[in-house]
């Protein structure tokens, strides 16, 4: 059981520093330009495709305290 939660966190990617409330349209969408824009993708180009996203799971922090981290997974190929 420990392998395979070790082997489904492998692919996941942490995004910190975004702040809270950033995602409004979704975190696909925000997700897909701060790749293209990181990865200088051009529009031509496909960016990596995400397999899920979301927040850290903990309160809303404080205004002036650091925001909660963002942990997503491409999708493998």
């Amino acid at each position: 059981m420990l392998d395979l939660e070790a082997r489904s966190r492998r692919n996941n990617l942490i995004l910190a520093g975004l702040p809270e409330g950033k995602e409004a349209g979704g975190i696909s969408p925000l997700l897909d330009t701060i790749l293209r824009h990181f990865l200088k993708l051009s529009d031509t180009i496909p960016a990596p495709e995400i397999e899920r996203a979301h927040r850290a799971l903990r309160p809303i922090p404080d205004p002036g305290h650091p925001p909660r981290h963002h942990t997503f997974s491409q999708m493998e190929r």
